[in-house]
């Protein structure tokens, strides 16, 4: 079949298929919206690679004189596009502004776990305090996500935390919550020593920053440096001795110094 045939087999089908072109249609919408909130957002790499998805895909629309299109030509462009953001994140992202504050100023987590449904609820609360709040309303829930998590297959620096990683959990669940984040800060802390072997903490902290994330691959970028962004709050000095106040995020120092621990 030629090109031509191709053209007006596909312009017959969206004639007697208006329900599969409408959304397909509505499908074209968000691909383009998507797009356009990272070119000027977050990571140049992802920027210079969704613009280049969207030529591509726009050239491969033009010979086509009518607006929908079926919805199965787009099956794989959504899953290569669902395959650059970890998992655990809604179908439609959140603003990215917001993504990178609750990552990189706030430190909480929010790649791989929690579920897409508390993800959301942290994205769309617009401070620090309404997001700790969330933390503490679904707590039973992210609890388990982590406990689901580490039944995975992990590297071996991982692997030898897990066991105490575990332990930090049911310490948790069962009511022991300065066990736990005792047990929580030994990992990230033995964790990121042994990532960065003979750097200091301030370098391992710069390092860490979602600025570094625009020198490495989009889904790389997302899956694991975003991941591990979450412990630049998690690694400010703190020294009382000179006066200085205590960090208003989880601190691997406050919580070594016994002083009273935050979320």
């Amino acid at each position: 079949m030629s090109r031509e045939e191709r053209r007006l087999s596909l312009a017959d089908y969206l004639n007697n298929h208006p329900t599969e072109a409408e959304k397909l249609r509505e499908s074209i919408n968000r691909f383009v919206s998507q797009s356009k909130l990272f070119e000027s957002n977050v990571v140049p790499s992802l920027a210079d690679t969704l613009a280049k998805i969207q030529q591509t895909t726009m050239q491969s629309l033009r010979p086509i004189y009518v607006p929908q299109l079926p919805e199965s030509m787009f099956d794989s462009l959504r899953k290569t596009l669902k395959g650059i953001f970890p998992a655990n994140w809604p179908s439609e992202l959140p603003d990215f502004d917001r993504i990178e504050e609750v990552i990189e100023k706030d430190g909480i987590p929010i790649v791989h776990i929690p579920r897409a449904e508390i993800v959301q609820e942290i994205c769309d609360a617009h401070d620090y305090d309404a997001r700790v709040q969330i933390l503490v309303d679904r707590a039973s829930d992210i609890a388990d996500d982590c406990r689901d998590a580490l039944q995975r297959v992990y590297d071996e620096i991982v692997d030898k935390q897990l066991p105490l990683a575990q332990r930090a959990i049911e310490a948790y669940q069962a009511g022991y919550f300065e066990s736990a984040q005792a047990l929580a800060v030994s990992v990230c802390d033995t964790y990121l020593k042994k990532m960065y072997q003979g750097t200091r903490y301030a370098d391992i902290q710069s390092d860490l920053t979602l600025d570094n994330s625009n020198e490495v691959a989009v889904a790389v970028a997302f899956n694991f440096h975003f991941a591990l962004a979450s412990a630049v709050p998690f690694l400010t000095p703190w020294n009382p001795a000179r006066g200085e106040k205590p960090p208003t995020r989880l601190s691997r120092t406050r919580v070594s110094m016994t002083q009273a621990p935050t979320i």
